[in-house]
């Protein structure tokens, strides 16, 4: 808790991080930076070269404000750090310095949750469209890059074509919205290989679909792809099954999902949980369970500078 009494719940901070002493002169807010140097991590990286393919129907959302400074009511405490921006109703943001990559300019940001939300369970966004202005006129973002180990560090990404950026601007956010679908199917013994593509039903005529799953003695690989959506975060569950229906283990997910280059296509890999002691050939089915995290477009009209 700083001096003021105000404890703001920040998400995971970086083993980056300065000293003690120096930490406490920057205050408690100092921010996640691990993994931003990079600046191509791509382990979540969001099905977001479609960003420019997302249609909002006239009306259906209104402009969210920008406004995040003081304290709500006399003697409440603000609800998040005063040099942070809120973008969600639970989420703020703080640019930090571009960094110039090959042919890509990356705007890095670090967030906090609200005073007293749990960093956890916070709705955050998926994605948005942003806009950068500076000296050479409006550039749009082709992207986010998201941290698969820290999900308070992302980046949005354009391409180098301003030379000195001042602003950047929300002018869509993607608003996460869970959907769930699984299959279940006959296992024919290990190794596994899918002879024609599966699908998973996921509503509003959207489909994802498993176009080769391969299960082998410890690892498997799932390869999928995402149609009819715009945008989307995909997990995917594979369970093996005894004869009697009890449940004989789980092929287990890595730390994140890695996307093709291709938008709207990826791979999972994943490892066999019980590990060698336990013979997945004495299975008899399997199931595939799909949890997607969509993206609910919502228009902003938020800018924040990029330069004091």
């Amino acid at each position: 808790m700083s001096g003021d009494g105000i404890d703001f719940a920040e998400l995971l901070r970086s083993p980056l991080e300065p000293e003690r002493e120096a930490r406490e002169r920057r205050g408690p807010w100092w921010p996640v930076m691990a993994a931003l140097a990079a600046g191509a991590v791509l382990g979540w990286v969001l099905v977001a070269a479609r960003s420019g393919e997302v249609d909002i129907a006239p009306g259906a959302d209104e402009p969210v404000a920008a406004t995040t400074t003081g304290a709500e009511a006399a003697g409440e405490a603000a609800p998040f750090p005063a040099d942070y921006v809120q973008i969600a109703p639970d989420v703020a943001v703080r640019p930090e310095e571009p960094m110039r990559i090959g042919d890509r300019l990356l705007v890095p940001f670090t967030t906090v949750v609200r005073r007293g939300a749990d960093p956890m369970t916070v709705a955050r966004p998926l994605g948005g469209r942003w806009e950068l202005t500076g000296d050479g006129g409006v550039v749009a973002s082709t992207g986010t890059v998201y941290d698969p180990i820290r999900p308070s560090v992302f980046s949005v990404v354009f391409p180098v074509s301003l030379a000195f950026p001042e602003s950047i601007r929300l002018v869509e956010r993607w608003d996460p919205e869970p959907v769930t679908a699984s299959v279940e199917l006959p296992f024919t013994g290990l190794p596994y290989v899918t002879d024609e593509p599966i699908e998973l039903d996921l509503g509003d005529g959207m489909d994802l679909t498993v176009t080769r799953l391969d299960l082998g003695n410890f690892q498997a690989r799932a390869r999928w792809t995402l149609d009819e959506a715009p945008l989307g975060i995909v997990s995917l569950g594979v369970r093996l099954f005894n004869p009697d229906g009890s449940v004989l283990g789980d092929y287990e997910s890595g730390a994140a999902e890695s996307l093709d280059p291709q938008a709207g296509s990826g791979f999972i890999d994943y490892v066999w949980g019980p590990g060698f002691g336990v013979d997945q050939n004495v299975a008899a089915t399997f199931t595939l369970t799909a949890d997607v995290q969509l993206g609910v477009p919502a228009a902003t009209d938020i800018s924040i500078p990029l330069t004091d």
